[in-house]
């Protein structure tokens, strides 16, 4: 007789083999799994809905943030997985083809930032991370290629500036030091 999977919660208490949270949020389904060894037995393990996030220069779609928690603050001494099951946001997988990616926004409380590099099962729908520290956690479809073509464009733009002053001369200012550029021979220098 198959045993049937234990049923996910928003909080658990974490048991001699770790535990599992999760929640479904805007139709997406949210689980953090920490092993054994995670924190001391007792210690709750909680998954709760985050704020909204300002988007990302390469950032295409976003799933709803969540916020997990170990205890009164306390971080994991064993990583934890999070797994984003997409196959009730179809608008989100439609979003994840090539060249775009899925990336893991990790935002703490004090407004600093990171990113987690994530895995996409196509077939699962499922995009999956590793993560040492816990926080508040989004899962964005971002396109690298776009934000540097965009990033590119606002740099060529932003050029009609006053040239550098470098530019008139050969010689330039480098923290103190007065830098001056001879070429070997006259003439186009090979960069």
């Amino acid at each position: 007789m198959p045993t049937a999977e234990p049923e996910i919660t928003t909080r658990a208490s974490i048991a001699e083999d770790g535990a599992t949270v999760g929640g479904e949020f805007g139709g997406v389904v949210v689980t953090a799994r920490a092993p054994a060894g995670v924190a001391t037995s007792g210690t709750e393990l909680a998954i709760a809905p985050a704020s909204k996030r300002p988007p990302l220069p390469a950032q295409v779609a976003a799933a709803p943030g969540v916020e997990i928690t170990l205890g009164d603050g306390l971080q994991p001494r064993q990583p934890i997985e999070l797994a984003f099951d997409l196959s009730g946001a179809p608008d989100l997988v439609a979003q994840l083809s090539e060249p775009r990616r899925p990336l893991i926004a990790v935002d703490d409380a004090n407004g600093e930032s990171d990113l987690l590099l994530a895995s996409w099962d196509p077939d699962a729908q499922v995009v999956t991370a590793t993560t040492p520290h816990l926080s508040r956690f989004t899962l964005l479809v971002t396109d690298p290629a776009s934000a540097l073509r965009e990033g590119i464009a606002r740099v060529i733009a932003g050029n009609d500036s006053a040239e550098p002053e470098c530019a008139s001369g050969d010689s330039a200012m480098v923290g103190e030091t007065d830098v001056t550029l001879t070429p070997a021979q006259p003439g186009i220098v090979p960069a």
